[in-house]
């Protein structure tokens, strides 16, 4: 008993020296930066102070004040840093607020600068983990391909390194641990070996091991957390900026899942003092919930089931987030069970259930929400445009007058000379006559070798002018006045339904040009196939003649909830170009989309049937190559089913055309069923 005293008392006192150190080292550094009034040494007592207090609120107070003198002195490279230190701090401490603030305020300095850092995508990085957090995969994966494209725009390693980590959590999130664990490594290689990026290093080295302990890659995952313990040694010894308690407690934890699945039993105990000596420094909750996670699988393994059922409790109560809790409520049933306890096992598989459920619907409200915040950002986007392109119109209007003047005047100034120009113009009459047949054999020898190009650009002219000319024309009708409001209201109709023609024609053209050039980056997720098939129906409808009837027929064994691997918008866009192509040449019957499943061969078969004017023998052949039209009278640029047959070979399938069918026309795709 006097032993433990003696020891207790030890500690007391080695933690109240401890901290009246620290609160030393505060008031030295705080009255340093009292008497200092050179920038750059400003910052680096500031960055010190604020180092002290990581992951509290008073390290915000230090990092705003680094932030508002780092822009007073106009160092942006320090700016940008205690902005991305504000991203992760507020990130550490869930204050969703704040993390968006500071995210939106980077993206909006870069883009004013048109600079974008090192530090940049670091910060956006820890946003898109906040929206992983938060459920928002959507946006998280629209970010991380703007940060792609943004990266290799700007030919930034580190911005590859942020989207490929920013992908990795991505699929993490959705249980796809072996892609996670090649986006984390690709991470890891790419990453340049420099002072600046070695907290970032150990960041990628700390999620690459939790995906390998993940998939139980045991030897990887001793390999790297050997790598990320001598890589904090490394940063300890530099002073490099970096919470190095919570480092070391994460190191140590996942030093107790790797023992726990080794059985090197008799090492977990050391492990658990050192991550207990950190812990009281470090206030993530995340923390400690994987923490207590790997404790209750070890007193799991060991056979301390009531301890194990303290530890998931524990872990339980430090996370909302509905995927823990499901694989934390397993893991309790799973004890439970063991103790013989099997009335209680149900009532927990039960409430996993139930959380599984909720999550499901959860997900999907927040989807269809997102979804309607991000329609109207494009309808504002498109009044913005509209009030754009009037601003240019009215620009070029000055700009005209202003040439029609200037040319008067030169006309009415050269005019006095033109009686002298004549005969001069008489002589050179004859040598350009010889010219101009010179360059006439020279246009029929270029216009013959290039025919096919020609022809291409002849048919792009006419389907571009025809509804440009109806733009055209009707805005300059709009322009007069005096019209009434019922013509006024037919003709925006008219102009708004030539400007999406002319917008599908170069969305076709465009479209082919990237998916032909293997450019677009497909984003493949599971998506309802009914609904995805009642949307395309909704959009199209309008386009069916009135004598026509559209038709939707599903395979009758279907589950109504059936979820299909594909990228959604590319799969509606090959439906759409097929029943739209039906809606052109069907006048009278029906088109009718449907689909069945073939799971011996694992593929869903689509099909669009009509009873149009049908394809001739002749034209079966050529239907799918670019630049192929059969009525030269209907608008279109012989690109849809071009777009149709790489859209659907990218995503795993093949299309054709039944020439069985006689009635109209029935074209066939195949869609693989899993991933």
């Amino acid at each position: 008993m006097k032993k433990l005293l003696l020891v207790f008392s030890l500690l007391l006192w080695c933690t109240t020296l401890l901290g009246s150190e620290i609160q030393e080292q505060k008031d030295s550094l705080k009255s340093l930066l009292d008497n200092t009034v050179i920038p750059q040494e400003r910052f680096k007592l500031l960055k010190q102070i604020a180092n002290i207090y990581q992951d509290s609120s008073q390290e915000a107070h230090w990092l705003q004040q680094l932030m508002n003198e780092s822009l007073t002195n106009k160092d942006f490279d320090m700016h940008e840093w205690s902005v991305r230190q504000l991203t992760r701090l507020y990130n550490n401490l869930d204050n969703e607020d704040c993390v968006n603030f500071y995210a939106h305020y980077s993206d909006s300095l870069s883009k004013k600068s048109g600079r974008y850092s090192d530090h940049y995508f670091a910060t956006q990085l820890l946003y898109n983990q906040y929206l992983i957090e938060k459920h928002h995969l959507e946006k998280a994966t629209l970010n991380a391909n703007y940060l792609y494209e943004t990266a290799k725009a700007y030919n930034s390693n580190m911005g590859i390194v942020c989207s490929n980590e920013c992908l990795a959590l991505i699929n993490t999130y959705i249980g796809l641990d072996s892609i996670a664990a090649n986006y984390h490594l690709e991470a890891v290689q790419i990453l340049p070996k420099e002072k600046e990026t070695m907290g970032l290093r150990a960041q990628l080295l700390t999620d690459l091991i939790a995906s390998l302990l993940k998939m139980k890659d045991l030897d990887d995952a001793e390999e790297y957390i050997e790598e990320l313990e001598n890589h904090i040694d490394e940063m300890y010894e530099n002073k490099v900026y970096y919470p190095y308690d919570r480092g070391w407690m994460m190191l140590y934890t996942y030093k107790i899942e790797l023992a726990t699945y080794q059985k090197r039993y008799s090492e977990i105990p050391a492990y658990i003092a050192k991550v207990e000596s950190h812990a009281p420094k470090v206030v993530t909750p995340y923390m400690f919930f994987y923490y207590e996670t790997c404790l209750a699988r070890y007193y799991k393994s060991i056979g301390q089931n009531s301890t194990a059922l303290r530890m998931v409790d524990a872990a339980i109560s430090k996370t909302a987030v509905e995927n823990s809790r499901f694989q934390l409520g397993r893991l309790k049933a799973d004890i439970l069970t063991e103790q013989g306890l099997f009335r209680e096992a149900a009532v927990e598989y039960r409430n996993i259930t139930n959380i599984y459920e909720q999550s499901i619907k959860q997900q999907f409200i927040e989807n269809i929400s997102e979804l309607s915040n991000m329609h109207n950002i494009k309808n504002l986007q498109l009044k913005i445009n509209k009030l754009e392109i009037q601003k240019l119109k009215d620009k070029q209007t000055r700009i005209v007058a202003w040439i029609v003047f200037a040319i008067f005047l030169s006309g009415c100034f050269f005019y006095w000379n033109t009686f002298r120009l004549n005969q001069k113009l008489n002589r050179e009459k004859k040598e350009l006559q010889i010219s101009e047949d010179k360059y006439r054999l020279a246009c029929e020898h270029a216009m013959e070798s290039d025919r096919q190009k020609s022809l291409f650009l002849s048919n792009m002219s006419h389907e571009i002018r025809t509804p440009l000319n109806a733009i055209v024309g009707f805005a300059n009708i709009l322009i007069e006045g005096d019209i009434e409001k019922e013509e006024k209201e037919e003709y925006v109709k008219i102009i708004n339904n030539n400007s999406d023609l002319l917008l599908n024609l170069i969305n076709d053209i465009l479209d082919f040009s990237k998916i032909e050039s293997e450019k677009y980056r497909f984003s493949f997720d599971y998506h309802n196939l009914q609904e995805c098939c009642y949307n395309v129906l909704e959009s199209i409808k309008s386009k069916v003649k009135p004598s026509v009837k559209l038709s939707f027929i599903t395979d009758g064994d279907t589950d109504t909830n059936f979820r299909l691997y594909t990228d959604k918008l590319r799969f509606q866009q090959v439906l759409i170009n097929l029943i739209g192509n039906a809606c052109k040449f069907t006048q009278n019957g029906f088109i009718s989309l449907s689909y069945k499943f073939d799971k011996e061969a694992k593929l869903v078969y689509f099909s669009v049937t009509d009873t149009g004017s049908g394809i001739p023998l002749d034209k079966q052949e050529q239907i799918f190559e670019r630049f192929v039209k059969l009525n030269t009278f209907v608008q279109g640029t012989g690109l849809g089913l071009s777009i149709c047959k790489l859209i659907v070979e990218r995503l795993g399938g093949k299309i054709w055309l039944d020439k069985k069918y006689s009635e109209g026309c029935r074209f066939i795709f195949t869609h693989p069923l899993a991933q």
